[in-house]
């Protein structure tokens, strides 16, 4: 996977163990799988190996791929862990520059 963006969080299960989490993504490729492209993430360690998130083209692979953490990052917090950068509590919906989701 080629990256083309990168960041590391210091991240910290609901059960207090703490551990170094970190993102990246993978420039969007032509799927060998299907008609379309692929983008690869990666959330190490929460996922042992990078998703592939599909889209019908590279910009919408991009997009679903970065959507894609987001989601599985509010999923983490949402069941009691936590996320910091230098030390603060890491602004998820900054990062991702889309609104606060919705019950």
């Amino acid at each position: 996977m080629t990256s083309i963006a990168e960041l590391t969080l210091d991240a910290v299960r609901a059960d207090g163990e703490a551990f170094d989490l970190h993102i990246s993504v993978g420039a969007p490729f032509a799927s060998e799988r299907f008609d379309g492209w692929e983008c690869s993430l990666t959330l190490h360690p929460l996922f042992e190996a990078p998703l592939d998130v599909a889209g019908e083209d590279s910009l919408q692979a991009l997009a679903l791929a970065l959507r894609t953490a987001r989601d599985l990052l509010e999923d983490f917090t949402d069941k009691g862990g936590r996320l910091l950068i230098d030390g603060e509590v890491f602004p998820i919906n900054a990062w991702f520059g889309m609104p606060e989701r919705t019950a």
